[in-house]
């Protein structure tokens, strides 16, 4: 059953930092997904539900904002250095990351400095050659953290390996 203040329509209706612009044909358990505009500008789709019940309020920008500890926007949250800067957070510190029983479960950790992309940028420069990640040297089972990591290709990242069946052990 519908309440009464429950728009079908929720073209222009606000949801958060979000408003809705059109639905689509696309479902989402069930529920219209809509073309939302966010207040940063960004365009994005969200169901539905989501929108109505509160679960979805920003087209991820706010979530930006709270990794960056609401330090301000960097304008790089598109970049490939933020990419990897986040995917670094998320196998350390993200126990649902696939990446996590090799990197925070292990008790690789990110620095406290590292945790704002600014000074992780500011550390380690900007890496927009795809032939370049992100590699913990010269200590492989080390953290990540200034002095401790460098942009390497994947042949000098096999070159810094852990020895075979030290995956599952602590560092």
């Amino acid at each position: 059953m519908r309440k009464h203040n429950d728009p079908v329509d929720m073209t222009g209706h606000r949801f958060g930092m979000l408003v809705g612009l059109r639905p689509t044909e696309k479902r989402l358990d069930g529920a219209i997904v809509w073309v939302c505009q966010c207040d940063c500008g960004n365009i994005c789709e969200r169901s539905r539900k989501n929108l109505r019940r509160g679960a979805t309020t920003s087209c991820g920008c706010k979530r930006l904002s709270f990794l960056t500890k609401g330090r301000g926007f960097h304008g790089m949250s598109k970049s490939r250095t933020f990419n990897i800067w986040s995917g670094m957070i998320q196998r350390c510190e993200n126990p649902k990351s696939p990446n996590y029983p090799r990197y925070g479960a292990r008790g690789t950790t990110v620095c406290e400095r590292w945790h704002d992309f600014r000074l992780f940028l500011e550390d380690m420069g900007e890496c927009d050659d795809p032939n370049l990640n992100l590699d913990r040297f010269p200590n492989n089972a080390g953290n990540y953290e200034p002095g401790n990591c460098r942009w390497a290709t994947r042949v000098e990242q096999a070159r810094n390996r852990r020895p075979r069946g030290s995956w599952g052990q602590a560092a």
